[in-house]
């Protein structure tokens, strides 16, 4: 197989490229959602603990207000979003 560009999805204002396997919500409503609950409920946290980060969902749009620490068992997820 052969690609001109990696496919990327857009997190806040990163782009992530993900490896096979990488968890995303069925609908971009449903994440948008989601992302909405999570930045209500940490509003004005200073720093935020993601654990099952994957491949970013949460973890990279969160870094824009606070400092994120990403926990995640894949490693393969991990790098992804070591690029960021």
């Amino acid at each position: 197989m052969v690609e001109r560009r990696a496919p990327y999805q857009r997190f806040g204002t990163a782009q992530a490229v993900h490896p096979a396997g990488a968890f995303l919500q069925a609908t971009r409503h449903g994440e948008a959602t989601l992302l909405r609950a999570v930045q209500e409920i940490t509003h004005g946290a200073k720093q935020i603990a993601n654990l099952f980060a994957d491949c970013g969902t949460f973890a990279l749009p969160l870094a824009g207000q606070a400092e994120v620490h990403a926990v995640e068992g894949d490693v393969r997820m991990v790098d992804s979003l070591d690029r960021r």
